[in-house]
């Protein structure tokens, strides 16, 4: 199992990056790391660490700016005049079909013993949560 490493060594070797064991349990819990769980133990597995640990790295190098709320660009409003609204209406529609996979892709991998039918449940359970 030098492969696999126990939740808690994972919350050790990642450090204050991801905060505490509750932490990335939410994170199983949600979909977002995949983890195996063997009699009362969680497992993560190393690819899973070292991805998390980049993942890490790569949000400390970049500095967030401040979010400003500025008043729309007018140059920006005319470009998006510009585009037939049927094209806005594709993006949009599209846009939506990829949230739509993904949400089910993820849905996929937190319960992989339900049926296509039982995960469009969940799935429409989900979004009336509006998690």
């Amino acid at each position: 199992m030098d492969e696999l490493a126990l939740l808690s060594e994972a919350t050790r070797l990642l450090g204050a990056a991801f905060g505490s064991r509750a932490a990335l349990y939410a994170r199983i819990r949600r979909g977002t790391l995949f983890a195996v769980h063997v009699g009362k133990h969680w497992y993560i597995p190393r690819v899973e660490i070292r991805r998390l640990k980049r993942q890490a790295a790569l949000h400390q190098k970049k500095s967030m700016p401040a979010l400003t709320l500025d008043f729309p660009d007018p140059a920006n409003q005319e470009l998006l005049a510009s585009v037939s609204i049927a094209k806005r209406g594709r993006a949009a529609l599209e846009a939506q079909a990829f949230l739509r996979g993904t949400l089910r892709a993820r849905l996929r991998r937190m319960y992989p013993d339900l049926s296509p039918r039982e995960i469009t449940f969940k799935y429409f359970e989900q979004v009336a949560r509006n998690d």
